[in-house]
């Protein structure tokens, strides 16, 4: 793992393996902040609905979208992600670099949260089916301490000789953390490991806000 330097908060990292690149920051939020964003996606839980997405496991996975622009009548949880997208945003500079992506301008990324119960894993899928899609965003939290095990993100080679597209063995594994952020091209094969738990309790579970930047459509 690559240190770099970034004068924001946060330890920011590149974890690089051949092709695939990947940007790390740890202790991403300050800890009212994360504390605050944790704290609203429990008390507004109803939000959560279950539905189905390529990749995941939808029996142990719920969903809410989020938008500035769509508003939505939970307020924690939606003023939870308007800083936390403030904060993204905040760091694209060094997103951009790392992952030498020619800058372009972002004011604003809709975000899904996500909870993974016992059970929940994600198979091998990459981000950048939909036009546009060039920067895919995680960024995790858990209840502290954490009492699940698994979740942790797995990513692949492409591999053009076979028909999955990409290799059986992932080529490195990056850890589930709490208030970690990463960041990765979205046409990198990805996959979550499965999560273990003793408790289906939705507090107890794997937290992960997901987003993605894309370029903005030329106009003519």
């Amino acid at each position: 793992m690559q240190k770099i330097k970034n004068k924001q908060r946060g330890t920011f990292s590149l974890i690089e393996s051949g092709s695939i690149k990947v940007a790390h920051v740890s202790q991403f939020l300050p800890t009212q902040e994360r504390n605050n964003l944790y704290k609203a996606v429990c008390k507004e839980q109803m939000a959560f609905k279950k539905i189905e997405a390529p990749g995941l496991d939808a029996q142990t996975t719920t969903f809410v979208n989020l938008n500035e622009n769509e508003g939505i009548e939970y307020k924690g949880i939606y003023d939870a992600y308007l800083n936390l997208n403030k904060r993204i945003i905040e760091q694209l500079p060094f997103l951009f670099e790392t992952l030498c992506i020619d800058p372009f301008p972002v004011s604003n990324i809709p975000l899904t949260l996500v909870n993974g119960s016992h059970g929940h894993y994600g198979i091998p899928h990459v981000d950048a089916i939909e036009k546009g899609k060039q920067i895919s965003i995680l960024f995790y939290f858990n209840r502290i301490p954490k009492v699940f095990k698994g979740g942790d993100l797995q990513l692949f080679a492409n591999d053009n000789n076979s028909p999955k597209g990409y290799c059986d063995k992932p080529f490195f594994t990056i850890d589930f953390e709490d208030n970690l952020l990463i960041c990765f091209a979205s046409d990198t094969f990805h996959g979550i490991t499965e999560v273990h738990s003793n408790s289906n309790n939705f507090e107890d579970g794997r937290f992960i806000a997901v987003g993605f930047i894309k370029i903005p459509e030329k106009k003519f």
